[in-house]
């Protein structure tokens, strides 16, 4: 997690909790003083990594989505992840109210008719009924997000022979601006360093650990280290979050966002199949 500059269009933090040389050295600041103000932001990364206990073959199972979707929601519903998050920047607050995950894809809710017929898919999770694979895989490829979720050779080709997955959470809080000095920088960031290891400490670090004792399919572990973390011997190598994030977030809020099915092409609001909403 570091310090990044300007809107938050682009994440470009990256791990080890240094701020950001920002225009170089104040004297240079000093000397521009037309300089344009620009916002400094502060962010951090939580990954989970997920492989089924039978096998490489068998972690696109529904009950191991289902799992994955059920381990998600009980992270993401906790008070202090709900509190942590809300203190990220409102345009980005969607990478970890609900995160980038297969999950949400496989088990997209699919709302109600409203009064013109209408129906709707969101990319949470909370669907009721996993998607056909490949109808998720579909979304997921138009979302831009495959790298997100599939180790780096599902990332690169199909989805043959993947045998674990990757679940990212952000959190983005603004810290300051480049025309503060860094006698006031330095300190706000070393409180919400502080800010970020109590929020872990405060019972998600714990839920996680008790979630991987429990599940009787999953195998997890978990990051919180960034683009550093190198998983673990039962999952495959992942892309750097780094790049994967600097795609910006058009295409990571498509992950959770609300798809009217009548303008989607090939689907059909009337129809309660689910093939009919594929993208």
């Amino acid at each position: 997690h570091a310090a990044t500059r300007g809107m938050p269009q682009h994440a470009r933090g990256r791990g080890g909790g240094s701020t950001a040389a920002v225009g170089g050295s104040l004297r240079f600041l000093a000397s521009r003083p037309m300089q344009a103000m620009e916002s400094l932001y502060k962010t951090f990364e939580l990954q989970i990594f997920y492989a089924h206990r039978s096998g490489p073959a068998s972690i696109f199972d529904p009950t191991a989505i289902g799992e994955m979707a059920n381990i998600e929601k009980q992270l993401t519903t906790l008070p202090v992840w709900a509190s942590f998050c809300q203190r990220s920047v409102p345009e980005t607050q969607v990478l970890c109210r609900t995160g980038i995950s297969f999950a949400n894809f496989a088990f997209a809710e699919l709302g109600s008719a409203g009064s013109q017929g209408r129906r709707t898919l969101t990319f949470n999770g909370r669907g009721s009924a996993m998607l056909p694979l490949e109808v998720s895989l579909q979304w997921v490829e138009r979302a831009g997000v495959r790298s997100v979720v599939l180790p780096m050779r599902g990332a690169s080709s199909g989805h043959a022979g993947v045998g674990s997955l990757r679940s990212a959470f952000r959190f983005q809080i603004l810290c300051c601006t480049n025309a503060d000095p860094r006698s006031y920088r330095e300190p706000v960031m070393e409180q919400l360093d502080e800010d970020w290891r109590m929020f872990l400490d405060d019972g998600v670090s714990a839920t996680l650990k008790r979630l991987v004792r429990k599940s009787s399919v999953l195998r997890m572990s978990f990051s919180t280290g960034g683009d550093s973390f190198d998983s673990c011997s039962y999952t495959e190598p992942f892309p750097p979050l780094g790049e994967v994030f600097s795609l910006g977030l058009s295409n990571l809020a498509f992950a959770a966002s609300v798809i009217p099915l009548d303008q989607v092409s090939g689907s059909s609001s009337g129809s309660n199949s689910s093939s009919s909403i594929g993208p």
